[in-house]
């Protein structure tokens, strides 16, 4: 198996109070998984797209980061994991272990580098593919206290 993109969809990070003694609860889940064809290779190869969700609780209510994803996956039988992700929500154990330590690896990097850098304001960034192009809209808030 291998994992041949990882593409964010949303990407959240926000403080809601002070960040002492917290504790940090972090969620990666799988919330679908479909087999779909990736073109332009010189032949159609089947894949598993798998979109995520990741979140990081900051407790007690300190804030929190929610990131949204997907990742493309070749693996031998992308039909088959479809199918088992249809019938049961889960995926086959070795393609379930590959795909949420692949999440812990890189998207728990991102949390990381948002928790380090940027928990002091608040962040969202959302993508929107109108006409088939990526747009990124990243919207930064203040908090002001008078």
């Amino acid at each position: 198996m291998s994992i041949i993109a990882l593409n964010y969809k949303k990407i959240s990070a926000e403080k809601q109070g002070v960040l002492k003694n917290v504790s940090i609860n972090t969620t990666p889940k799988i919330v679908n998984a479909k087999k779909t064809k990736l073109s332009g290779l010189g032949a159609d190869v089947d894949i598993l797209t798998v979109d995520f969700e990741f979140s990081s609780a900051f407790e007690p209510k300190a804030g929190g980061i929610d990131i949204e994803g997907s990742l493309v996956c070749r693996i031998a039988d992308p039909e088959g994991a479809a199918k088992m992700w249809e019938k049961e929500k889960k995926l086959p154990e070795a393609v379930h272990i590959e795909v949420v330590n692949y999440i812990f690896s890189k998207v728990g990097i991102l949390a990381l580098q948002l928790s380090n850098n940027r928990l002091s304001e608040k962040w969202h960034i959302n993508q929107d593919q109108p006409n088939n192009s990526l747009h990124l809209t990243i919207t930064r808030l203040y908090e002001v206290s008078l």
